[in-house]
C-alpha cells in the first residue's frame, strides 16, 4: 500500500467537513488507528453524505491494514532484536581491553613474555645487524 494512502484520505475528510460542516478535525486525529470508530470517521458516517462515508470507509480500511503492517512490523524487530542479541558477543571479553574499536591495537602473539624464537633465515633481514656491518666497514 502507498504509504501516501491514508495522509491524502485523511485530507480530503478534513477539508471536506471544513468546508461543508466547518467541523475542524485535525488530520491527525484522523489518521489514529487506535480506535476504528473515532470522532472523525463517526461525524463523516453521521453526516448522511455520500463521499464522505465512502471515504471514512476506505479510511477505517487503510487504518486497520496500517495497524496491521505496524504490528507485523514490530513482531519483525523483536525477533530481529533477539537474534542479534543472541549471537552477539558477551560486553567484556579479554581481548576487547586492547583495541580502539578498528580492530586490535598490537596483536596478542606479540606480548613481551610469549615472543617466539626468530627462525634461522631471519637473522639475514636483521636491521640492527645492517647497522652493525656498517660500523665494522666504517671502523675497518
Amino acid at each position: 500500500m502507498d504509504p501516501t494512502y491514508r495522509l491524502r484520505i485523511a485530507t480530503r475528510l478534513h477539508f471536506l467537513l471544513l468546508r461543508r460542516y466547518g467541523q475542524d478535525i485535525e488530520v491527525s486525529h484522523l489518521l489514529k488507528c487506535g480506535g476504528r470508530n473515532h470522532d472523525g470517521l463517526w461525524l463523516c458516517k453521521a453526516t448522511g453524505d455520500d463521499e464522505l462515508i465512502a471515504l471514512a470507509r476506505l479510511l477505517a480500511h487503510a487504518n486497520q491494514l496500517h495497524a496491521k503492517d505496524e504490528a507485523r512490523l514490530r513482531e519483525h524487530a523483536l525477533m530481529s532484536a533477539a537474534v542479534s542479541a543472541s549471537n552477539a558477543p558477551p560486553a567484556e571479553m579479554p581481548w576487547s581491553f586492547d583495541t580502539s574499536g578498528f580492530g586490535l591495537t598490537h596483536p596478542l602473539h606479540l606480548n613481551d613474555e610469549s615472543r617466539p624464537a626468530a627462525p634461522r633465515g631471519g637473522r639475514r633481514f636483521n636491521p640492527l645487524r645492517w647497522l652493525k656491518r656498517r660500523e665494522q666497514r666504517e671502523t675497518a
